[in-house]
């Protein structure tokens, strides 16, 4: 599995001995592949980490200025002088050793290369998103749950420490909580967090989660990854991790649904259901059309 600096930092955190780092923009773009420990003179490859023991073969290592993005892991605290502008730095505590480095950065590459093989192999005998799910907690650490466009979840997963705070579903259903719908369906911030195409942090009250939205081949809006927050705030690096998953979980979903001729024909589809039979009408799915169009109860139709 490629890797970027974001997922290094993240995983180097968690054991305690990353002690600063200086990243870039480009630090979300996964090109790492493997890792090496750098020496004057080697040919150098952008797909790979490097290790820099002192702070001498950091400045023989910037002579390779023709390099556009680099990432490099750092035996020693930073100092004041000139970085790469492209470059990703990420500098261990003072009391990590080379072979620590060595057995750590080892972890982290097979960790997620064993991670992207469950997946793949969950998806080669096309198991349930539920089970992508459950796969991805040890991974973001947190509770995961993905919905529909009209809000029906079609897969989660939780874990002792990593619990949903309440019920997500109403009861005896396999729908979002209404007392939790009906809010959002008033919220501008919601209804335009339909249009990014890459994870995003959504800030609650009291909670900070992430979520990444899935678009059919038409890209229209399928439905939504969330990881909530409850066990911890996720990190950048997981918002990386997070598109991994998205992906996954596209491809499953897209193996088992039906392409839908637009909203605005389920629009025409419910009022017809309506006329038909309006005593076993389902007001909400209407609703949830209505919004996915930007439609109001109150608003005019025609």
């Amino acid at each position: 599995m490629k890797l970027n600096a974001r997922i290094f930092v993240n995983a180097l955190n968690a054991s305690d001995i990353l002690e600063s780092c200086r990243l870039t923009e480009m630090s979300t773009e996964r090109n790492i592949e493997g890792y090496t420990i750098y020496e004057d003179g080697i040919s150098i490859d952008e797909s790979l980490l490097y290790i820099v023991r002192d702070p001498f073969l950091l400045d023989t290592f910037h002579k390779n200025r023709n390099r556009e993005h680099i990432t490099v892991v750092c035996l020693f605290a930073q100092e004041p002088g000139s970085y790469e502008d492209k470059w990703d730095y990420l500098f261990l505590k003072k009391n990590v050793t080379l072979d620590q480095a060595l057995e750590k950065l080892e972890d982290i590459v097979e960790f997620y290369n064993r991670w992207e093989r469950e997946l793949s192999f969950s998806l080669t005998k096309v198991g349930t998103i539920s089970d992508l799910c459950r796969i991805s907690l040890p991974v973001f650490q947190n509770p995961i749950m993905v919905h529909k466009w009209d809000y029906e979840v079609v897969g989660s997963a939780q874990a002792p420490g990593m619990c949903f705070q309440h019920s997500i579903t109403e009861p005896e259903t396999n729908y979002l909580n209404e007392s939790e719908t009906k809010e959002l369906f008033f919220r501008r911030d919601y209804l335009q967090a339909k249009n990014f195409t890459t994870p995003q942090y959504w800030m609650d009250d009291d909670e900070i989660d992430i979520y990444c939205n899935i678009f059919d081949e038409d890209m229209e809006y399928w439905g939504r990854i969330v990881v909530y927050g409850v066990n911890g705030i996720p990190t950048e690096g997981h918002l990386v991790l997070l598109q991994v998953l998205g992906e996954a979980v596209k491809t499953l979903a897209m193996k088992n649904v039906f392409h839908r001729s637009g909203n605005r024909e389920l629009f025409k589809q419910f009022v017809l259901d309506f006329f038909r039979s309006p005593q076993m009408f389902q007001r909400e799915k209407l609703l949830n059309v209505m919004q996915m169009n930007g439609w109001k109860q109150k608003d005019r139709f025609f």
